[in-house]
């Protein structure tokens, strides 16, 4: 087994672990701040607060790699997400439990943006598409089975059980990290960090036009399965609570079957070709999605919209192929603020789309046509973007030795 692949599983087994965790806690959240006296804007500040926290230190963290090992960062953001965690449990009111929330946002920009650039360092380009579309694919599975048990734990145990099973799993991904994961085998080189790498990143076309890829994405992600089709399920089909979470696991599974697949078909032939097809069709798709008329119509359109989303695994290849080795960490940073500034961008802008446009009680497609428009034109886009793959060259992002 090529070397590498021990660090490859252990951060994939560290990731599915950790989004297990975290999104074991998601269903039980808003109560648990109820619980505390929480109105729903506080509710909602609760949620947001993480993901704002996260978008701001993605690219600190990103730029601190200059300096200091991924790993070390990563150790860093597991020990902080751990506390965090243990925090939130012991919570005695909503502001500390608040806390928490900002202490774990800053932990997961840690964690996630150094996971993902020690990723760039060790993974050679050959296999580049599908191995980085294996990572993101168990980070999708465990967001698939945490909320399941999540509420199952805290049925048996309380609300606050959640957080201590997210903190003692979080707490094993360290300890796989730390002990298994050697120093000596991430290449680094401490440097001095430079902000104007920032500019100089972003400067470069195809990488630009990327990043606003994966903004479409995620704001997809965010804006649509998290945001429209739950509010259209319930208004216009009403589709229960239960059925809903089936249809939704479906979706999941199904991206993650096409995730390391389309890797592995755009080590060969690309990476171009299937992210056009990918925001193309996924836009068809959410296009038909407000036209369905009843559950099993809802599924099927739903089960093929998350065939297409998932051939978006090989995105993050496609950036570190165009990213100079020396400038990786930063585009490292720079990405995860532009995945998590989708996240929050989606079911704002979205939302307030559906608000305005309402028929009635129910959801209009205004919404899911807006969405549609906006990948149609990114996928456009790509067009112009440079495929080192596709075009013979020889990226210009790491490659490693392959021992």
């Amino acid at each position: 087994m090529e070397a590498y692949r021990k660090t490859l599983y252990i951060l994939s087994t560290f990731v599915f672990l950790v989004m297990l965790g975290m999104t074991m806690i998601s269903p039980i959240l808003p109560l648990y701040a109820v619980d505390m006296g929480a109105s729903i804007f506080m509710v909602s500040l609760l949620i947001a607060a993480f993901a704002i926290a996260r978008m701001c230190l993605d690219l600190p963290a990103g730029l601190l790699g200059r300096r200091y090992h991924p790993k070390s960062l990563m150790i860093l953001g597991l020990f902080l997400v751990t506390a965090s965690s243990i925090l939130c449990g012991l919570a005695p009111n909503y502001w500390v439990l608040l806390l928490g929330r900002v202490i774990e946002g800053i932990g997961s920009a840690f964690f996630t943006t150094m996971a993902t650039t020690l990723l760039a360092v060790v993974v050679p380009q050959k296999n580049r598409g599908k191995d980085m579309s294996m990572f993101t694919g168990l980070l999708l599975l465990g967001g698939i089975f945490g909320p399941g048990f999540g509420g199952v734990i805290a049925s048996i145990w309380g609300l606050r059980a959640p957080f201590f099973f997210y903190a003692f799993l979080v707490g094993i991904g360290m300890v796989l990290v730390t002990v298994l994961i050697e120093r000596t085998a991430v290449p680094h080189q401490a440097s001095k960090i430079k902000l104007e790498e920032i500019k100089q990143v972003l400067s470069e076309p195809s990488i630009l036009l990327v990043n606003i890829a994966t903004l479409s994405l995620f704001f997809t992600r965010a804006g649509i399965t998290s945001t429209l089709v739950p509010l259209f399920a319930y208004k216009n089909l009403q589709i229960t609570e239960f059925m809903l979470g089936i249809t939704l696991t479906c979706t999941a599974l199904f991206m993650f079957f096409t995730m390391t697949p389309s890797g592995t078909y755009t080590d060969k032939h690309g990476r171009k070709t299937s992210m056009m097809a990918c925001l193309i069709l996924t836009g068809l798709i959410v296009m038909f999605l407000p036209f369905t008329w009843n559950y099993p119509s809802f599924v099927t359109v739903m089960v093929i919209y998350g065939l297409m989303l998932g051939i978006s695994g090989p995105i993050t290849a496609w950036l570190i192929d165009l990213t100079p080795k020396d400038r990786i960490g930063v585009a490292m940073g720079v990405f995860r603020t532009v995945n998590d500034a989708g996240f929050v961008a989606g079911p704002l802008i979205l939302g307030s789309v559906a608000s305005v446009t309402m028929k009635g009680d129910m959801i209009s497609p205004i919404p899911f046509l807006v969405a549609s428009v906006y990948l149609f034109v990114v996928g456009a886009l790509l067009l112009k973007t440079r495929d080192p793959v596709k075009d013979g060259e020889k990226p210009v992002g790491l490659e490693p030795p392959v021992q």
